[in-house]
């Protein structure tokens, strides 16, 4: 009858009711997936061994300030095998991170300017050796930490870790880990490379973008086993990079 549903309808509106109190009626609502805070040490440990003038004098190893993001694919700051944005090829080629960094904003999950903390200016100052840059990111599972930083006495090559690095997955069940191993030297292929620390397009002769000669290659990760053939140090003598949980 229609008193009989009637009743029906109205118990199951007051079923609903509650549930909807206590649980929400229909489908649940997705639980917000949880973030971490990690803070990223980099520390400049080059010493007056890591690299040489041609010489035999020691050459300042300095890494220029730099760029980080979070993105969900490693290919925010650059792609391998593609020719790099003007942003990148400023980072790269002066050490200026800012035009690279107003690029990329607007599709980071986290970004931010990496430079020497013990600096009151450190946005515009180098990490030399001896010094230290951290900065704090918070991620999600699957995010991807990447970093952009000059090679301050190469022409075009930066601190990079190519694809970018999972901190969940390189932290596990550990507070603290070192990820030096997952970074490398990255040519950007914008400027043809001149010896480390003695080149005239190179910051300490305080050049213009366009002063060296263009490479006309794309960017591409060095490979260990050429450091020797480019003039670069291994990376792990110029920095050592850790990751803690907050």
């Amino acid at each position: 009858s229609s008193d009989v549903c009637s009743s029906d309808l109205s118990s199951l509106s007051l079923a609903c009711a509650i549930f909807a109190l206590s649980f929400g009626c229909g489908e649940a609502e997705p639980e917000p997936e949880q973030t971490t805070k990690i803070r990223v040490t980099l520390e400049n440990v080059a010493g007056d061994g890591t690299h040489a003038l041609s010489d035999g004098s020691p050459l300042t190893v300095a890494l220029a300030p730099g760029l980080y993001a979070v993105s969900a694919d490693g290919e925010l700051l650059y792609r391998a095998g593609e020719d790099a944005s003007a942003g990148l090829e400023r980072l790269a080629e002066l050490g200026d991170p800012l035009t690279l960094q107003s690029a990329i904003a607007p599709d980071a999950l986290d970004q931010g300017i990496i430079g020497d903390v013990d600096n009151p200016d450190y946005k515009e100052s180098p990490v030399l050796p001896g010094q230290v840059a951290n900065f704090v990111v918070e991620v999600e599972a699957g995010q991807l930490l990447e970093v952009a930083m000059m090679l301050g006495v190469s022409n075009d090559t930066i601190l990079s870790a190519p694809g970018g690095v999972d901190l969940l997955d390189a932290l596990g069940d550990a507070d603290t880990a070192e990820i030096t191993s997952s970074f490398g030297w990255v040519d950007v292929g914008t400027e043809v490379d001149e010896p480390l620390g003695e080149g005239a397009n190179q910051p300490s002769s305080d050049p213009s973008i366009d002063a060296g000669d263009d490479e006309g290659a794309t960017v591409q990760a060095v490979l260990a086993a050429d450091l020797a053939a480019q003039g670069l140090p291994a990376h792990s003598d110029v920095v050592k990079i850790t990751i803690t949980r907050l």
